[in-house]
């Protein structure tokens, strides 16, 4: 409600750049397909991304939010595959 804040705006940036995968590496042994797709998910939030104007130290507080939560999805998942 209301208008966004920059706090607001960056939840959905980190958001759409977990998503998208933009920050993790897809496993080989998912087919052709996955790869293609993934990589289209990829392109569409660097596409995005281009076109925001931040300054250089938003744009790294950004990319150490969106490896951050994409380091915790991975260790989410690792953990779920062990136990």
């Amino acid at each position: 409600m209301g208008s966004p804040n920059n706090e607001d705006q960056e939840l959905v940036l980190v958001d759409l750049a977990d998503f998208s995968g933009f920050y993790r590496v897809t496993p080989l042994d998912g087919g052709r397909d996955q790869i293609v797709f993934n990589e289209g998910l990829r392109a569409l939030y660097g596409r995005i991304f281009r076109y925001l104007r931040m300054s250089d130290e938003e744009r790294q507080s950004l990319e150490a939010a969106a490896r951050e939560t994409a380091a915790s999805r991975l260790r989410l998942v690792e953990t779920q595959t062990e136990g």
